[in-house]
């Protein structure tokens, strides 16, 4: 028994050692092989071969996503009417209340720190919050309607996260930079600085909406090829990394 123990030992740590020495081999594999370079045509001209099937499968699969459980006699088209009317009738009193209550007033020619930030928050209810709030309404009827299964209902899940954060974001930004309006500007910089600031900040969210939209997409049809993710994340972080660096302008954060 003594003996069969000690062998039983000894090929335990053997097969761990075998184990080990795979794994290790696993990862220099995978960190050293290389695919195509994205400065060649190689990588592009086959993400362009792979971009065309998951073209062709978005308007497949939402016409199967229509047919198969969104039929007319299905839709909740009136429980979207009520949700949009509820939305609205209770969201434009709320917001007019709080921007004659905690909004921008030109009567007050220098407000303090805490008027600017609830200002600032009253000013992109109107364009962030309720339009995302409606967006919410919407797929969460949807949602309790069983319309969201599958691969598509994956894809509406998605497109409607990106859109609410979309526009809280352009709309937090804008409100907060309030280009046309100095005294109730959250950051101490210049009017072309805002409005330049602005811009970017619209045109990047505008970009990194697309391209969630991509990947989601992309995830839903399952046809994503490697050359296509490559060339996607080359395009993709490259410009995220153009608008940052046009961030550290020093003629953007010019102060009063």
């Amino acid at each position: 028994r003594a003996q069969q123990a000690e062998f039983a030992a000894a090929r335990a740590v053997r097969l761990l050692e075998l184990a080990g020495k795979a794994a290790r081999e696993s990862v220099a594999r995978a960190v050293l092989e290389r695919g195509n370079s994205p400065f060649g045509g190689t990588l592009w001209s086959k993400a362009g071969e792979g971009l065309a099937p998951m073209a062709s499968a978005l308007p497949q699969m939402t016409a199967e996503w229509w047919r198969n459980q969104a039929e007319a006699a299905r839709f909740p088209w009136p429980t979207l009417l009520i949700v949009t009317m509820a939305v609205v009738g209770v969201g434009v009193p709320a917001g007019r209340w709080l921007g004659r209550r905690y909004g921008r007033s030109p009567d007050r020619t220098q407000p303090s720190p805490r008027q600017r930030l609830a200002a600032a928050l009253v000013a992109s209810f109107g364009p962030a919050f309720l339009p995302s709030l409606l967006i919410g309404g919407w797929f969460a009827v949807l949602e309790h309607s069983e319309l969201n299964a599958g691969a598509f209902g994956n894809l509406l899940g998605g497109l409607a996260f990106i859109a609410a954060a979309y526009l809280m974001f352009t709309g937090l930004t804008r409100a907060a930079l309030a280009p046309s309006e100095p005294d109730w500007r959250l950051a101490p910089i210049v009017d072309a600085s805002a409005l330049a600031l602005a811009r970017i900040f619209n045109r990047m969210a505008l970009f990194l909406a697309f391209g969630a939209l991509a990947a989601v997409a992309g995830g839903a049809t399952g046809s994503v090829t490697a050359d296509l993710r490559d060339a996607f994340s080359f395009l993709f972080h490259g410009s995220i990394g153009i608008y940052l660096l046009a961030l550290t302008r020093r003629d953007l954060w010019r102060g009063n």
